[in-house]
């Protein structure tokens, strides 16, 4: 039986769940590395109706600001309406199903009038709206995939300053349960102009070497004008500038792309006025591009320090034509700053045809009783696209290894951890190394970010183990297995083995790599993450280290707090 929905506004507990850290990670990132305004979003939930989280088979979260602005009234007649888009999706791997959204709206009284779609219905302070189902989030191109629009306006006779409260909750229906994730946004009348982009195709189709047509245009949505406009331009994984103007800065090219950005110090834009470069900005798809990236900022140079900390003469003026920003349609006349930095933005994304290939490296390794040898497995980029990870962590790119029989694990890199036996993906269901049999061998999970979160042709990601030969077992082997990744389209060589004493080269994957020896015989020292001592055929681990972790995130940058190294050491 569904519960009270009508209940849930304002009582549910706003205790942010791992999942929800993540996507407020993986979007405060995303607008870091993008060059947008460093908005603050909201990601509130899991606030269980009748079970844990870990019995549904979706997640559906919020994607909405924590602070949105509305126009003040003029002396006569309404106040011009805005638009706040509360955006949903599901974390997967199912739909959210018979999704319903209730909004609390006795905080907003004498701050802001509020209007909903026909799918909502409204008896008195609360409102509730039927969105069906939310499907699962798309990663290549970031965007929410339901989004309920909520028109608000500056109520009559409400001042600059005013703030008021919408409060919302999604109840989604999963297997017969429930569940509910909460949010609020923080609503306050001002007055200002409001630069805001044009619409961008979501998706664009190309290949390596082609030209791809970004327009860039902006229209001032608030009531006041501003004078003088700065555009900043993005070309990212594989999209680079085919122009560079004299009137626009460029910052030093690199694997994850440049930034452009542009003054038009003389162009004033009016309420209602909307302008729009001479022609569309134009992108080069480069060699081995999977997924690349363009976008554009806009705002007003008075509102500068609102995006960025440093100057916007920053970087080397392009030797090209000067890049000319055009009115397009007119509507007065103060000048003040943007009463919203969040919605200056926009982006699309190019795909190109080129997969990538991730491979198992593995590794074969001699030696004697006794001594200490290091082993380094790991996985391998082999092309032919390469690929940047904006998911913030979520996607999942790592290896998962057996100890072969008759050596102690003395040394664990770091990024690896003792396997739990279970190994299961972001839905707590789906394994991650499907038929990998650890055979009451200790194993370890090691996980692969990249060159932050990057991934070129040739790139690997290699994890260090010493390991200690307690007796001589001629090719003793222990199976090496990698993640599915979406793009990899050859699942032949996520396989390959880990030998002590082999024989002959070790099979699968990329053929296997040879540890070089440390020392002689050594005691475990700077054991790692997690570590466990299972001695002789014990299949259960005693793992020491931190549970979990605080992940703080702020606006620009983000910091990751590092699990405690444990002692003792793993036995096959």
């Amino acid at each position: 039986m569904a519960p009270d929905r009508t209940a849930l506004v304002g009582e549910l507990a706003f205790v942010p769940s791992t999942r929800g850290l993540m996507s407020l990670f993986h979007m405060r990132r995303r607008a870091g590395l993008l060059g947008a305004a460093a908005a603050t979003i909201v990601v509130v939930g899991p606030a269980a109706v009748g079970a844990s989280a870990d019995e549904y088979d979706n997640f559906v979260d919020f994607s909405a600001p924590y602070q949105f602005s509305v126009l003040s009234a003029p002396d006569t007649g309404a106040a011009k309406a805005r638009t706040l888009n509360l955006s949903m999706y599901s974390q997967g791997p199912a739909d959210g199903k018979d999704v319903v959204v209730t909004l609390d709206i006795k905080k907003l009284a004498g701050v802001a009038d509020a209007s909903f779609p026909d799918y909502c219905k409204t008896a008195g302070t609360v409102v509730t709206c039927s969105v069906g189902t939310v499907p699962v989030h798309q990663p290549d191109t970031w965007r929410p995939t339901v989004t309920l629009p909520v028109e608000l306006r500056g109520a009559k006779n409400a001042k600059p300053g005013a703030k008021g409260q919408l409060d919302y909750v999604s109840v989604a229906q999963s297997n017969g349960k429930f569940r509910a994730d909460a949010g609020f946004t923080e609503i306050t009348v001002s007055s200002g102009h409001d630069l805001v982009p044009g619409p961008l195709p979501e998706i664009v189709r190309a290949e390596p070497g082609d030209i791809v047509d970004m327009p860039v245009s902006l229209t001032n949505a608030g009531n006041e004008s501003v004078k003088g406009v700065f555009l900043r331009m993005s070309g990212m994984d594989g999209a680079e500038f085919v122009t560079r103007y004299s009137n626009c800065r460029y910052g030093e090219a690199n694997f994850y792309g440049s930034e452009a950005t542009c003054l038009f110090p003389d162009v004033t834009v009016e309420p209602g006025e909307t302008y729009a470069l001479a022609a569309s900005e134009k992108f080069r798809v480069m060699p081995a591009a999977t997924r690349a990236y363009a976008n554009y900022t806009v705002g007003g140079v008075v509102d500068w320090p609102e995006f960025s900390s440093g100057s916007p003469t920053d970087g080397v003026p392009g030797g090209g034509p000067e890049l000319r920003l055009v009115r397009k349609t007119s509507a007065s006349s103060k000048i003040a700053k943007d009463i919203d930095p969040a919605d200056n933005f926009a982006g699309l994304s190019i795909h190109t045809s080129l997969t990538t290939d991730l491979a198992a490296v593995g590794a074969g390794v001699p030696g004697a009783v006794g001594t200490t040898v290091r082993a380094s497995i790991g996985i391998e980029n082999l092309g032919p696209g390469r690929f940047t990870d904006r998911s913030g962590g979520e996607t999942d790119y790592s290896v998962k290894v057996v100890v072969p029989e008759g050596v102690t694990v003395t040394k664990v890199p770091e990024d690896c951890r003792l396997s739990d036996g279970k190994d299961l993906g972001l839905d707590q269901k789906t394994p991650r190394f499907p038929g990998l049999e650890a055979n009451g061998r200790p194993a370890y999970v090691c996980k692969w970010q990249g060159d932050y979160f990057a991934y070129p042709v040739g790139s690997k990601g290699l994890f260090t183990f010493d390991l200690r030969i307690d007796k001589v077992v001629p090719d003793a082997k222990g199976a090496i297995q990698i993640t599915s990744a979406r793009l990899d389209k050859n699942a032949a060589n996520n396989r390959a083995e880990l030998v002590v004493n082999p024989t002959k080269p070790p099979a699968g994957g990329t053929g296997g790599t040879t540890g070089g020896a440390a020392t002689g015989p050594q005691q475990p020292d700077d054991a790692g993450p997690e570590l466990a001592e299972t001695g002789g055929s014990s299949s259960t681990p005693l793992i020491a280290g931190v549970a979990g972790g605080l992940l703080a995130v702020a606006a620009g940058a983000f910091v990751v707090v590092r699990r405690r190294k444990g002692a003792g050491a793993a036995t096959a």
